[in-house]
């Protein structure tokens, strides 16, 4: 006789093995620490590189303001700005990615949780 309770269990197990089951199980062998810092500090190091690129492209859109206007004055003021700036998005960026990549090792901690319940319980039934 087909136990129909294991029959359900079994197949929301293989649904997750299937589809989230194998991002979690690469995710739970990190720390928790070492996958946070290491996607912050990527996180960190590709919006660096857009902020250059777009510093970059505004440059050569200016590229006529900024040599008519070219003093010692203005050049500080332009580099102290593109300095503010870098920290207040590298801040607002790198805040951003702990929080989501805290949250999905948080969240993936919870499945893989649930899924070994999950094999408790088949071999009870």
């Amino acid at each position: 006789m087909i136990n129909e309770k294991k029959v359900k269990l079994m197949t929301k197990m293989a649904l997750y093995d299937t589809y989230e089951g194998k991002k979690d199980i690469l995710l739970n062998e990190y720390y928790r620490k070492d996958y946070v810092s290491y996607h912050v500090i990527t996180t960190i190091l590709w919006v660096t590189l857009g902020y250059i690129l777009c510093w970059g492209l505004w440059g050569m859109i200016s590229y006529e303001k900024l040599i008519s206007e070219l003093n010692m004055k203005f050049l500080i003021t332009l580099g102290i700005g593109a300095l503010l700036g870098y920290i207040a998005v590298i801040l607002l960026f790198g805040i951003i990615a702990y929080g989501l990549y805290e949250k999905r090792h948080n969240d993936a901690q919870k499945r893989i949780k649930k899924y070994k319940r999950n094999m408790l319980r088949l071999k009870k039934v």
